[in-house]
Order: C-alpha cells, then structure tokens, then sequence
C-alpha cells in the first residue's frame, strides 16, 4: 500500500471529516486548550490561513472581525463562507495577491518533509507584509507524544507524519530572515509533550 498524506482526504466529506471520534478527545481537546489563547488575541487581521480543512480555528478568529482566506489541497472540505484557494502549503504564494498580516496554520506541517516545510516558511514569507506580517504554526515535535502519533499514523493508516526538533525550526526560519521567534510548547493529557507553536515576525 502507497503511503498517504493530507490529500487521503480528496474523498472524505466535511461531516466525516468534522467527526468527534477518539483523536478529537485525545488530540484536539488538550491542544486547544495552548492554541485558542493566542487565536482569540488576534483582532482585525488579513489572515491566510494554509491546510483550512473545515475551518475549525477560523471560526474563532472569525469572531474577532478577522478576514480569513484560506488555502488548502481540499477546498471540498472548507466552510462556504471563506474565500479558498486551491493550492498546497509548498506553492502558494502565487495565489495571493495581496500582503497579509498574518500566516495561521494549524496542524498541516506534519504532512511536510523537510524541503516543503522550508517551502511553506519561505512562501508564507513572502506574503507577509513587511515590517509588520507575522505568522502563527504548529509543529509536531520530538517526544513520546510525537513519536506515538506519527508511528501509529503509519501503523495503522500508512499516512506517513513528521516531527521536528524546535533546533531545526528555528534554523529554518532563521534562515528565512524570520525575527521575534516565541517558541510556546503544546502537551497533550497529563503533560505528555506532543507538539510546538510557533510565532514570529519579519525581520
């Protein structure tokens, strides 16, 4: 069996999809509990919001007077009220016509190796505004609770996920020109680590 990614979903309804299964309880639950935070901070914003789904963070932000346009592989899946490209998370910029004041993206780099999550950090920088575009992401990272998620995603699924160390993030957006990098980390129940939020500007 080939390996999957986040385009397994071509098929998948928004209704299954938005399923509350197990991971919603083991996966979702706990990490909102880091993300919404910072998400109901942001006020008044052109956001672009890349791997949209169903646009379960977008709604918050929505609720602040945000105006989101997403991107994502499966427009299918997105809610009619948002403006979507069709596009992947290493080639979009092109679609955008317009600086934004922030990059969101939320539990898509996991389906990225390392060249395209190089690509993603580069094409949401140059749709950013200068001087004042900031961009908001999350990471899975090394760990127990990494490690047994992206192993039974392919155990079980042969959908192959990865993880990365904070190191080498930081080298990357570094690398970008990326300033003002806040590293936050995310822990699933009883503090397990799972996964890291990124947030920074443009230098």
């Amino acid at each position: 069996m080939p390996a999957l990614g986040y385009s397994r979903y071509q098929s998948v309804t928004t209704a299954l999809y938005d399923k509350k299964g197990l991971s919603h309880y083991l996966l979702r639950v706990p990490t909102s509990r880091y993300i919404l935070p910072l998400v109901n901070f942001v006020r008044d914003k052109q956001i672009v919001e890349v791997g949209i789904g169903t646009g379960y963070y977008s709604k918050f932000f929505q609720k602040n007077r945000n105006k989101i346009t997403g991107v994502d592989v499966n427009p299918h899946l997105c809610p009619p009220e948002f403006s979507v490209v069709e596009a992947s998370a290493s080639d979009f910029a092109r679609h955008i016509t317009t600086p934004h004041d922030m990059i969101v993206s939320f539990w898509m780099t996991e389906y990225l190796n390392r060249e395209e999550l190089f690509s993603f950090l580069r094409e949401s920088r140059s749709v950013l505004a200068q001087q004042s575009g900031a961009i908001f992401f999350t990471i899975i990272g090394y760990g127990i609770g990494g490690w047994f998620y992206t192993t039974l995603a392919w155990k079980l699924r042969k959908v192959v996920k990865y993880m990365y160390s904070e190191v080498e993030v930081l080298e990357m957006m570094d690398e970008l020109g990326y300033s003002d990098i806040r590293v936050f980390p995310v822990r699933l129940w009883l503090g397990i680590p799972f996964a890291y939020v990124f947030e920074a500007r443009i230098a």
